[in-house]
């Protein structure tokens, strides 16, 4: 075969960031922050420079017994940084606001004790105004007592690994809130679950709705009484402290 007389071409593409590499960078951020270091001679001191002046500190002096008391967790009543208080600038009226739509398959079966009538089963695919892609599992049973309300627990997951978040709610509604055909599809009080929620809002609070539309596809089966596609809007105000987002420190890698 002949030579053939070609000529090098350099195609352009875009530039990405690769959210692997700043997982790999921020291990190796966290393997640095153990080195041995050496303290600033006023910190060992105690001392803190503002300007001109010198404020003395007291050392602090580890305890020789148990720390292990409610006094050292958890933040006080008064710390502002966690239990927000007064009104709320526009700004931050922003920042709170949360939207979410997500839509997938839903199965009603029958309650798991004799105090349960349903439980409807949803998982689903969508985002929200603080997630680009996500998912989410909803929980709901519906008592025999018609006095008794609706009870919900769910869980939104980040498909972002790297951000760690997952944004638990639990959430209860009045037992007639549901549609012709006896499903729950109203939930007019959500906060924030602690034991569920995990990065961004890891600390949070919260209030709001979810409401949920039914397609039944008209398949049943065995435990079965109804299922087909839901879909699941939430409305709500959730308040973050704002010191739980890992990549924010994605541009400080020393």
């Amino acid at each position: 075969m002949g030579r053939r007389d070609r000529r090098p071409y350099l195609e352009e593409i875009e530039r990405r960031e690769l959210l692997s590499l700043l997982s790999v960078l921020m291990i190796d951020n966290q393997r640095r922050a153990f080195q041995p270091y050496v303290l600033h001679q006023d910190l060992r001191a105690g001392t803190h420079r503002v300007g001109a002046g010198t404020t003395q500190f007291p050392p602090f002096t580890p305890s020789k017994s148990s720390i292990a008391v409610p006094a050292n967790q958890g933040a006080s009543p008064t710390n502002q940084a966690v239990f927000q208080t007064g009104n709320l600038t526009p700004h931050e009226q922003k920042r709170q606001r949360f939207v979410a739509r997500f839509e997938g398959p839903y199965i009603i079966g029958p309650g798991r004790t004799d105090t349960e009538a349903i439980q409807t089963f949803i998982r689903g695919v969508g985002s929200a105004n603080t997630i680009l892609h996500g998912d989410i599992q909803l929980s709901i049973i519906t008592p025999k007592d018609p006095n008794a309300p609706l009870g919900a627990v769910a869980a939104i997951f980040d498909r972002n690994l790297n951000s760690n978040t997952v944004l638990g709610f639990d959430a209860d509604g009045a037992h007639q809130n549901v549609d012709s055909a006896g499903r729950p599809n109203h939930l007019d009080h959500v906060t924030i679950d602690a034991n569920e929620s995990s990065g961004v809002y890891d600390e949070a609070f919260s209030q709001g709705t979810i409401t949920i539309r039914y397609k039944p596809n008209g398949q049943r089966g065995r435990r079965v009484i109804d299922q087909g596609t839901a879909v699941v809007t939430i409305r709500a105000q959730i308040y973050t402290t704002g010191t739980d987002f890992i990549l924010r420190n994605a541009d400080i890698n020393p």
